[in-house]
């Protein structure tokens, strides 16, 4: 769990820089910026994409190896999490 929270969270770090950037790039300090540098923030930009897209696929690969259950206790307010790990996956056909 210690690992999918530590992507999550540089998911949103990451998502936060392309908010901030996706910003600046709309202001007049950006538009008088050189066509290289803006060609520059661009390319980091889409880098960023790809970046935080990988980022989601870690995170899905690791979702895909737990199975999670929540259960709540009404007369105590108390919601649980339990997590298990995926060991294997078969099929048996029943008649």
């Amino acid at each position: 769990m210690e690992l999918i929270n530590k992507l999550l969270k540089e998911n949103v770090e990451v998502a936060g820089r392309m908010n901030r950037l996706d910003k600046f790039m709309d202001t007049e300090e950006y538009r008088h910026l050189s066509d290289k540098e803006q060609r520059l923030m661009i390319i980091q930009y889409n880098a960023m994409q790809v970046y935080a897209d990988v980022l989601l696929q870690r995170i899905d690969e690791i979702k895909e190896r737990h199975y999670y259950e929540v259960t709540y206790n009404g007369d105590k307010k108390q919601l649980y999490l339990d997590v298990y790990d995926k060991q294997e996956n078969k099929c048996f056909k029943v008649k």
